[in-house]
């Protein structure tokens, strides 16, 4: 057994919800260690369900608005002039985004109780 399925059984762990989302990544060419990333259409499932072309039109599935995009950036060392500009120019403020607390509130899951061993 793998040490990560381990630790799942040995916690007692079980899946809470699911999120879809659509992914651009882009990777510096100078420098291969900058990389950023664009998630929109970010949509919660449950726990095992399988996505389906209705369910991608189902606002009800929505997490963030569909005007919103989260950006990450991921570097080593200090961010480059020109993202640094960007943020700037974009008036972009940091912000944490849970995705999957995100998904379990926007589905109306209740949280899972903790088992006592």
């Amino acid at each position: 057994m793998s040490p990560v399925l381990a630790l799942l059984e040995s916690h007692r762990l079980r899946k809470s919800a699911q999120v879809l989302y659509l992914r651009e990544a882009y990777q510096g060419a100078e420098d291969p260690r900058l990389r950023l990333t664009f998630d929109s259409t970010l949509m919660g499932l449950h726990p095992g369900e399988a996505c389906s072309r209705a369910m991608l039109y189902d606002r009800s599935r929505s997490i963030l608005p569909e005007w919103k995009v989260i950006l990450e950036i991921k570097n080593h060392g200090p961010l480059p002039a020109w993202i640094r500009q960007g943020i700037r120019w974009a008036d972009l403020q940091q912000e944490t985004v849970p995705k999957y607390v995100m998904a379990v509130d926007a589905l109306n899951l209740k949280k899972l109780s903790s088992v006592v061993l």
